[in-house]
């Protein structure tokens, strides 16, 4: 067992946790600045998809670890187990202590599996920010995929279909949503993306909801998606990539239910994208009570925005689940 002291302890090495040890150490370049992580080796998050199809591989997507450490900053593999407030300390996994004046949570967010029957078979999986697990998905699971369905519309799902086609294996996409990608873009936007992925042979399953995942003969590997009302889907495999929550073991046990345990917190994004979307909205009806639908398609031809009818909130979230 080791101690050490550092000025600046940053918990997680993702993009947040890096990005936040590269400016700590650039504007404060006479403090200690230590990220400490898990992994050896971090992967870029926003092109996990693309190591199945377009990169061909884990090592093409490798997040480097040279800024971090050109702009004087520290970083140690390790996993942080708890943290002492009182203390300011930080206890690794090896036995390990660390020292600290200031603590920077950067854990992270952990994939949400739903409380259906079957997401504990073999083939079914969700995707991991990890290097070793994504390396040995791309090596050992997807060579034996014929049929995937990918359970979740929003980015990572459309992505990562677009991405599996290109190895020849037939996709289907499961959403409950009326359509792909619509908690984030307009329905111009989301039936041109549909149609992309249709003409390229990505199936779409839109206002459907899984109850369950059916294992083979043997009980042990998925084999069947039953959509509600419709016969079981044949598949090899399942994604589930329906969303994440925020990595908050750390926060709560190290007792800040300001950051564990207010839903607030829990629901940061979501609430944001839900605010943002109802001022959206009120601007854009603003705007169009005071032109015409004739205007309004004039200058969306001028200017390159949608001319599609202007949607109220009550339409919207009518739409949502």
């Amino acid at each position: 067992m080791t101690e050490q002291q550092t000025d600046i302890l940053i918990v997680g090495g993702g993009p947040a946790g890096m990005m936040a040890g590269i400016t700590a150490a650039q504007f404060a370049p006479h403090k200690k600045v230590l990220v400490v992580r898990p992994e050896a080796d971090a992967v870029i998050p926003c092109g996990i998809p693309y190591i199945f199809g377009t990169l061909g591989g884990t090592d093409e997507d490798m997040a480097g670890r040279a800024p971090l450490l050109a702009a004087g900053g520290q970083l140690q593999i390790g996993r942080v187990e708890s943290i002492d407030r009182g203390q300011r300390t930080a206890n690794l996994a090896s036995g390990d202590i660390i020292h600290w004046e200031r603590l920077v949570l950067a854990t992270g967010s952990e994939n949400f599996i739903p409380p259906i029957p079957g997401t504990q078979l073999a083939g079914v999986f969700s995707i991991q920010k990890d290097y070793e697990a994504l390396d040995q998905l791309f090596s050992t699971l997807i060579p034996k995929i014929n049929t995937l369905a990918i359970i979740g519309g929003g980015f990572i799902g459309v992505e990562f279909a677009d991405e599996i086609r290109k190895r020849g294996i037939t996709v289907h996409i499961i959403e409950m949503l009326p359509h792909l990608l619509q908690a984030a873009f307009d329905l111009d936007a989301c039936t041109a993306v549909e149609k992309q992925l249709r003409d390229h042979g990505v199936q779409i399953h839109t206002q459907c909801k899984v109850e369950a995942l059916l294992p083979d003969a043997a009980g042990n590997k998925v084999a069947q998606v039953q959509i509600a009302g419709q016969p079981p889907l044949a598949v090899d495999a399942v994604l589930i990539a329906i969303g994440t929550r925020p990595n908050v073991a750390l926060a709560r046990a190290m007792g800040r239910p300001e950051l564990a345990g207010d839903a607030r917190f829990a629901t940061l994004a979501q609430r944001l994208v839900e605010e943002n979307s109802q001022a959206l909205h009120r601007i854009m009806d603003e705007w169009a009570a005071g032109h015409t639908q004739a205007e309004i398609d004039r200058l969306g031809g001028e200017y390159g925005f949608a001319a599609s009818p202007v949607y109220s909130e009550a339409d919207t979230y009518g739409n949502e689940h």
